[in-house]
């Protein structure tokens, strides 16, 4: 749930402000729970291709 809430998050950035890169910095819990946040990156990369 709180992934699809910060995949929700990253999307409004991108429609409000049209950033040309977006960093991403886990905290500790998603590290703790086994978030993949590199396969989250990467699929979010081909759905947003002009950003770094």
């Amino acid at each position: 749930m709180r992934i699809i809430i910060k995949i929700q998050a990253f999307m409004e950035i991108v429609e409000k402000d049209h950033p040309k890169a977006i960093f991403v910095l886990p905290s500790t819990i998603p590290e703790t729970i086994g978030t993949d946040m590199e396969a989250i990156c990467e699929e979010l990369s081909m759905e947003y291709e002009d950003i770094r």
